[in-house]
């Protein structure tokens, strides 16, 4: 009687294996749910990785620094002009440029006079297209016995002719008298050495004896 009630509970326990084994293997993995890694977010760049352009010629926003530069021309008659600077910072196309300088020294040369022309200024703004030049700061322009000093001055280097829109003062000899001479708007050319105020002008006459 042992002997059979142990064979039915052996007998009881296969089966029950079996049919785990079965179960097990017919189960397949879900699809409806997954679970998704998050993403690394993209590494940042570093903006001292960007390479930049030195020396002599720098890259400055899209702009291009000069250093001694010299610029020269003629005039109408043919006589030669030249305009130098510290540095220069170029702006727009080589088409249509203006060149902003620092420490600027101009000279119109004239075979008919022993000595050029000269203008110096802190600051200018040169557009080689329509050869003109635009001083600012302590300007100066010595030449033809008369020193003129203006805050602005604009000169047009084929023509030869200069403007103080802003005011002047020019001073030299003039005869027997040292005169010294203010106004707010002037117009000169050297070339002809002829100077020409309006608005307002003040002359005194100092005599030198």
């Amino acid at each position: 009687m042992r002997h059979r009630r142990r064979a039915y509970t052996l007998l009881l326990l296969g089966t029950v294996a079996v049919l785990g084994v079965v179960l097990f293997s017919s189960v397949q993995p879900s699809t409806m749910f997954s679970i998704l890694a998050p993403v690394a977010p993209p590494a940042p760049v570093n903006p001292a990785a960007t390479p930049t352009l030195t020396g002599p010629l720098a890259q400055v926003s899209g702009t291009t620094l000069l250093e001694n530069p010299r610029y020269t021309g003629q005039d109408t008659l043919g006589r030669t002009w030249t305009v130098e600077a510290e540095t220069a910072l170029q702006g727009g196309t080589a088409a249509s440029s203006t060149y902003i300088l620092q420490h600027v020294a101009a000279e119109w040369a004239d075979p008919a006079r022993p000595a050029p022309f000269r203008l110096t200024a802190t600051e200018g703004y040169y557009t080689p297209t329509s050869s003109t030049l635009q001083l600012t700061g302590s300007v100066r322009a010595t030449g033809l016995n008369f020193t003129l000093s203006a805050p602005v001055l604009q000169a047009d280097l084929t023509t030869r002719i200069l403007t103080a829109p802003q005011g002047s003062q020019v001073t030299g000899p003039l005869g027997r008298w040292q005169a010294s001479i203010t106004a707010p708007l002037l117009r000169a050319n050297p070339a002809s050495g002829t100077l020409l105020f309006s608005g307002g002008v003040r002359a005194q006459l100092t005599p030198t004896r």
